[in-house]
């Protein structure tokens, strides 16, 4: 029936690191740390960017398995990133790493750099995204928390 479709629906809770809402401490997190591919990237800033929140901090992994098309499309994306005007704009990865920097966004070339940054930020009431392939293993920001 029509109303245990409704019911169903507005009590799924997503899980496995696919577009989970996580509160932690005063802090939200949007996680999404999955699969990450250039559109998800663009769907899920968008939604992110929609999102209620005073502090904003949009963290994005490496989208791998691009191939030739690896470097113009993670450009793109913190390039799109970059002018939705987060907080904090991270990048985290190989790939990333190879994007031209810019004054607004913070880039590591590996997970254990985002780890001791994290580490030493005292956010409270921040809103915070972490969308990443697989691989880059973003989850493991707020696993022990």
């Amino acid at each position: 029936p029509s109303e245990k479709i409704k019911e169903a629906i507005e009590s799924y809770q997503p899980d496995n690191n696919r577009s989970q809402l996580k509160k932690i401490g005063e802090n939200q997190f949007f996680l999404d740390a999955y699969n990450a591919n250039p559109t998800s990237m663009r769907k899920g800033l968008e939604a992110f960017a929609a999102m209620e929140g005073n502090t904003k901090v949009a963290i994005l992994g490496d989208m791998l398995e691009m191939g030739d098309y690896s470097q113009a499309e993670h450009t793109e994306i913190a390039q799109l990133a970059s002018a939705m005007n987060f907080d904090h704009l991270v990048l985290v990865g190989p790939e990333f790493a190879k994007v031209e920097p810019a004054p607004n966004r913070i880039s590591f070339t590996e997970f254990g750099q985002l780890q001791e940054w994290y580490e030493g930020q005292d956010f409270q009431g921040a809103t915070l995204f972490l969308k990443g392939s697989r691989g880059i293993g973003l989850e493991r920001l707020i696993d022990k928390k």
